[in-house]
């Protein structure tokens, strides 16, 4: 009989993780879909010459992934992994300085060529709106990102601590 429940608790925790691998996917596919959503209107209008595309695409994936581990990490599949969460830990160290690289770039760039380098080929009715739609959702995406890599060593800290004294994430 011990050997059934044993079996029986070993299915219950393949379905279990299946279900938490099921949600990453989903995540990361709403994740990269949301990336397109805020970037359409930039690629459509602009193309090529906004040359910022994969920063922006980053800091939009970093905060969103970030955000939903700072208030959801019981519920992703390396929940009750340390040696995962340490990796991550110190994986966010060299993560804030790419972010912040790149938002620096882009505020750099804006300083020296001007923001309207990047919509001179709209009509100029549609300029200034593009370019504080651009302005605004690179640097809200950008600060974002950066914020929630500075909180998250804290959660993951704290999620390790309950793990090893309170048995919780």
């Amino acid at each position: 009989m011990g050997s059934y429940y044993q079996i029986d608790r070993f299915a219950g925790v393949n379905i279990y993780m299946n279900n938490k691998l099921t949600l990453e996917i989903v995540w990361w596919v709403s994740t990269f879909v949301l990336a397109l959503l805020v970037i359409l209107p930039i690629y459509t209008s602009v193309g090529l010459d906004f040359m910022f595309y994969i920063e922006n695409i980053l800091s939009i994936v970093v905060f969103v992934t970030l955000a939903r581990w700072l208030f959801l990490l019981r519920h992703t599949f390396f929940g009750w992994n340390k040696k995962v969460k340490v990796v991550i830990l110190f994986l966010m160290i060299p993560l804030f300085f790419i972010c912040y690289d790149n938002l620096i770039d882009f505020q750099a760039y804006i300083d020296e060529q001007d923001i309207m380098t990047i919509v001179k080929s709209l009509p100029n009715e549609d300029q200034l709106s593009m370019a504080k739609y651009i302005r605004y959702e690179y640097v809200f995406f950008g600060v974002a990102a950066l914020m929630t890599i500075i909180m998250t060593p804290f959660r993951i800290v704290i999620s390790v601590w309950r793990q090893i004294n309170k048995g919780t994430v």
